[in-house]
């Protein structure tokens, strides 16, 4: 402001530049290139092709991680019911095992006591 009350004549462009330099090179906070609308104008009066790209807003964003967010949720759901069958039908299984196991074990229990018994005489 100094400059523009003292009526020094500024090297706007020079200006321009170097701020732009520093913004993208030495600027820790990601910032993007400044003065777009500015570089703009000037590409299209000098008829510069520019890559045209599609804006993208927060909403447009959130809308596709909402998207991928629902497919995972889907995906969960389907490996959750699939294990869950599984649990099912293991629990079955051993239900099935149980009798046979239980009158293993008595059987053994019984063999034990009897070499108990005899070792004891």
């Amino acid at each position: 402001m100094e400059l523009l009350n003292t009526e020094v004549p500024i090297d706007l462009p020079s200006w321009i530049i170097k701020h732009m330099h520093r913004v993208l090179y030495q600027d820790e906070n990601g910032h993007t290139l400044p003065y777009g609308f500015w570089m703009a104008s000037i590409f299209e009066a000098f008829d510069v092709l520019v890559q045209v790209w599609d804006s993208q807003t927060v909403k447009d964003v959130f809308a596709e991680k909402e998207d991928e967010l629902i497919a995972m949720e889907t995906t969960h759901q389907i490996e959750k019911a699939t294990w869950e069958v599984r649990v099912v039908a293991l629990q079955n299984e051993l239900a099935q095992e149980r009798p046979a196991n239980i009158v293993t074990v008595r059987h053994l229990n019984q063999l034990l006591s009897a070499l108990n018994t005899t070792s004891a005489s």
